[in-house]
């Protein structure tokens, strides 16, 4: 009887230890992802380290980009419609394209230029589907 109580005590203790593991709050310094299992450099938030792969980057549509509500500062993501990354700046309110050496090629051609009469009102003009 006196090893069952002992047995008993030690999985409640057990039992106790894991579930104050599982609840308690862990914070990460930083996160490693690589095939060899190699440790993080301690400067960087997220390391991927692989020699034979790269990062893929969420691909949106440029509907689908509008849609994301209160995009966080220096958000990026690469839009399929544009065939370019673009990236979130707050302090604007704007997704700007971030430059690509050589560009890819727009998806559609448009005209280079388009001429306005103004009037002393409000203009308006619609960007073409397509044109990013």
């Amino acid at each position: 009887m006196k090893n069952k109580i002992i047995q008993l005590n030690q999985f409640a203790a057990l039992l106790t230890a894991a579930l104050i593991g599982v609840m308690s709050p862990t914070n990460a310094q930083n996160l490693g992802i690589s095939a060899t299992g190699v440790a993080p450099d301690p400067s960087a938030g997220l390391d991927v380290n692989f020699t034979d792969r790269g990062v893929l980057i969420p691909r949106l549509t440029t509907a689908q980009r509008n849609a994301i509500s209160s995009p966080a500062n220096s958000l990026l993501i690469f839009n399929t419609d544009c065939n370019v990354f673009q990236v979130y700046q707050t302090s604007t309110g704007k997704w700007h394209d971030i430059v690509m050496d050589p560009p890819l090629p727009a998806p559609t051609s448009f005209a280079n230029s388009v001429t306005f009469n103004y009037t002393g009102a409000v203009q308006s003009w619609t960007v073409p589907n397509g044109v990013c």
